[in-house]
């Protein structure tokens, strides 16, 4: 019997992070992790395989993951990141119309930005909200930092409140 595998992608600063953990705690579903981001490689470790997009055209980056989700035995993948800033809104939206395209099952689960971090953001992040909406339907799993986060939540609380909606979002999709 073949064994189902399945693949994280972070995207993005939130992305990464979440990709961090992922990798380390227990009961999560992962056999390995992306991270597609612009800034200089941290020593992450685990099985993370890093793309860095601070000189690839689009073109190339979707080469690069489509012979990632095509080369490997995944069946499933996760593409998670905060939209608003620039390479989860620029980089998320490819990686999930490859997953798309090639057919293999996916989720994605991305965050809105806060209201304090700008109107351009804000605007940024409910466009590609829209164009995932219409591409991805069910696959889509959005968490609104502005309704799900209560106000008075330090800056570590208020990631834990996303991870455990990411987890509750995997047991209700394995």
């Amino acid at each position: 019997m073949k064994e189902n595998r399945t693949l994280f992608i972070g995207v993005g600063g939130l992305g990464k992070t979440t990709a961090y953990i992922a990798m380390r705690e227990e009961g999560m579903p992962f056999d390995d992790a992306v991270v597609v981001d612009k800034t200089f490689k941290e020593e992450i470790g685990c099985m993370i395989k890093w793309i860095d997009t601070t000189f690839k055209s689009p073109m190339h980056f979707r080469r690069e993951i489509r012979q990632i989700l095509c080369a490997s035995s995944y069946d499933k993948c996760w593409i998670v990141g905060g939209l608003g800033g620039d390479v989860a809104s620029e980089y998320l939206p490819l990686v999930a119309d490859i997953a798309k395209e090639i057919g293999i099952s996916y989720n994605i689960l991305v965050t809105s930005p806060f209201l304090f971090e700008g109107k351009r953001r804000q605007e940024r992040s409910k466009h590609i909200i829209a164009h995932l909406e219409q591409a991805h339907g069910k696959q889509l799993h959005l968490f609104d930092n502005e309704e799900e986060v209560p106000k008075d939540k330090s800056v570590k609380e208020i990631f834990d409140t996303f991870l455990a909606s990411f987890k509750k979002k995997i047991a209700e999709n394995i």
